[in-house]
C-alpha cells in the first residue's frame, strides 16, 4: 500500500478492519476504481473512534486523499441519537478538524454483523455447517431470532453467535474477511452499507 494512501479508514475493532480492507479489494463489486487504503483499528473500540476520530486521523491529513470513520452504533454510549444523526456529527467535526469535503462516517445500527445477514449465502461454507441440517435462516427463525426476512434479525451479533455455538466453532475475525471477500455487495441494502458504497464511488468513480 502506498504511504500517502488515497484513503484512510478508522475502524474500532478486528473484525471491522479485515472486513473493510477485503470489501476495498473488490472494486469491481463496488462500482469504483482500484484505489489505495490504509485501515487503522482504535484498541479502544465504539466509543473511542466518537469521541477522538479527528484525533487519530490527524497525522493522515496532509497526505490521505480521504477519511472514512466506521463504527457499530451500539457501544458508541450516544446510541440514542440513532446512526444518521451520528454520521452527520462525526462529520461535522472531522469538517471542522480539517477534512472539510472530504471526509465520510458509517455507523450500522446496531452493528457490523447486520452486513453479513444481508446476504448469508456464504456462511454455511464459512463454518462447516452441517450439510443435512436446515438452512441456517430457518434455524434462526425456529430459535426466535429471525422473521421471515434475515435482515429483519434484530440482534444480528448474537444469532452469530448462536450459530457458531451450534457448531462448535469460536468466534474469529478471520471469518468477517472470509465472508466479506465473497458476499455479494450489491444484495445489502443496510442503508449504513449503501451510504459507504456510494460515497466511494463518489470519491473514485470507475475510469471510462
Amino acid at each position: 500500500m502506498s504511504p500517502s494512501p488515497d484513503l484512510v479508514a478508522l475502524t474500532p475493532d478486528l473484525d471491522w478492519r479485515l472486513s473493510l480492507e477485503a470489501v476495498f479489494l473488490r472494486p469491481a463489486s463496488l462500482g469504483t476504481r482500484p484505489f489505495t487504503f490504509r485501515v487503522l483499528q482504535d484498541a479502544m473500540h465504539d466509543a473511542s473512534v466518537v469521541r477522538h476520530a479527528p484525533e487519530i486521523l490527524r497525522p493522515f491529513m496532509r497526505d490521505a486523499g480521504y477519511a472514512l470513520v466506521c463504527v457499530d452504533l451500539e457501544g458508541t454510549g450516544r446510541e440514542t441519537e440513532g446512526a444518521e444523526a451520528l454520521e452527520a456529527s462525526l462529520e461535522e467535526e472531522l469538517a471542522g478538524a480539517g477534512w472539510s469535503g472530504r471526509c465520510a462516517a458509517v455507523v450500522v445500527a446496531p452493528e457490523l454483523e447486520r452486513w453479513l445477514w444481508c446476504d448469508p449465502r456464504h456462511l454455511p461454507d464459512a463454518i462447516q455447517w452441517p450439510p443435512d441440517g436446515p438452512p441456517i435462516i430457518d434455524w434462526l427463525r425456529q430459535a426466535g431470532m429471525a422473521d421471515a426476512d434475515p435482515v429483519s434479525i434484530a440482534r444480528p451479533k448474537e444469532a452469530l453467535q448462536a450459530v457458531l455455538r451450534s457448531v462448535r466453532r469460536p468466534w474469529s475475525s478471520s471469518l468477517f474477511k472470509r465472508l466479506a471477500a465473497r458476499v455479494s455487495l450489491v444484495r445489502c441494502s443496510d442503508p449504513a452499507f449503501r451510504r459507504m458504497v456510494h460515497q466511494l464511488s463518489s470519491w473514485f468513480p470507475p475510469s471510462p
